[in-house]
């Protein structure tokens, strides 16, 4: 019997990819929508969202596996910490009898004080102040413990991938710098590498981990091809409205270190998530490669506006 497989987040930059893996492979798949989506071959919709116990009771029925990668990711702090948080929980209480694979994120990890490690892999520690660095990062904080201690008693694997991108993107991550008007100051070095992977290469590492991590396991998911921030930011802006870099980030970064240093109460936050967005640091990709992660749609995203 083919057991569905159930996918919250799943008309989401992650999880519309993952869907047409999850199809690819022949798998059925229950996918949680907010708004009734139109019938498709193989695709069972169940319409509610993460605080919706019943809707989630519906769309673990039954499943062979849950991949958890719903939730809001923008909006007032209130709304993104309940859909993140509480719509964690609600999938993780539903989905006791089943593995859950659930998606966090690298914004979870310490990449900003003078302890994190240059290189960064599955060991590295957790972010110890996330309340310092926004709502997402609280959130996505709050909901991977949730994983974490769930994993003690129950089939959890927890999924890290770095920044995504996709063929719709034309927004500015927060990792390469802030946007005034038509200028992009940098928040760290041009030359600085960021943890990119694009979206379809999450969704075939979701589908990796799923099938080999262990109970409780930790997998991130970074392309091995180097990107830095300039290069990034070429291609986000490639044949759209026009975007002058501004080469300050090692000047930022300098001043956001004596601005936290010295506890500027107004300024220390900000200066904090300008330190963890734009500290140099290596990503590993060595773990997911050695469980047979082969990613490839992020070159050939580059290659599309290079041609």
């Amino acid at each position: 019997m083919n057991r569905p497989v159930a996918v919250t987040g799943a008309t989401g930059r992650i999880g519309t990819p993952l869907v047409e893996a999850l199809l690819r492979a022949g798998r059925v798949v229950r996918a949680l929508s907010r708004r009734a989506q139109p019938p498709r071959s193989g695709v069972e919709w169940v319409v509610g969202d993460l605080l919706d116990t019943r809707a989630v009771a519906a769309l673990v029925a039954d499943a062979e596996m849950v991949f958890h990668a719903g939730g809001q990711l923008h909006g007032e702090p209130d709304v993104v910490q309940r859909s993140l948080v509480q719509g964690t929980e609600t999938v993780l209480r539903a989905a006791r009898a089943v593995r859950v694979v659930h998606l966090s994120s690298l914004v979870v990890l310490d990449t900003g004080s003078p302890a994190s490690p240059y290189v960064i892999d599955e060991s590295c520690p957790l972010e110890p102040f996330p309340q310092r660095r926004g709502s997402y990062t609280r959130a996505k904080s709050a909901a991977e413990a949730l994983a974490r201690t769930a994993a003690v008693q129950q089939d959890v694997v927890i999924v890290r991938p770095g920044l995504v991108v996709s063929g719709a993107d034309g927004a500015m991550p927060p990792a390469i710098g802030m946007q005034v008007g038509p200028v992009v100051f940098f928040v760290g070095p041009g030359d600085g590498i960021l943890p990119v992977v694009h979206a379809e290469d999450v969704a075939s590492g979701l589908l990796c981990a799923a099938a080999r991590l262990e109970r409780g396991e930790l997998l991130h998911l970074v392309d091995p091809m180097p990107v830095s921030r300039a290069a990034l930011l070429r291609r986000i802006v490639a044949g759209g409205d026009f975007r002058l870099p501004v080469p300050s980030g090692t000047a930022a970064l300098l001043l956001a270190r004596c601005v936290v240093s010295a506890g500027q109460h107004q300024l220390a936050n900000p200066a904090y998530r300008v330190l963890s967005a734009g500290m140099p640091h290596q990503w590993s990709a060595e773990r997911a490669a050695a469980l047979g992660w082969h990613p490839d749609a992020l070159r050939s995203w580059f290659a599309t506006a290079a041609g």
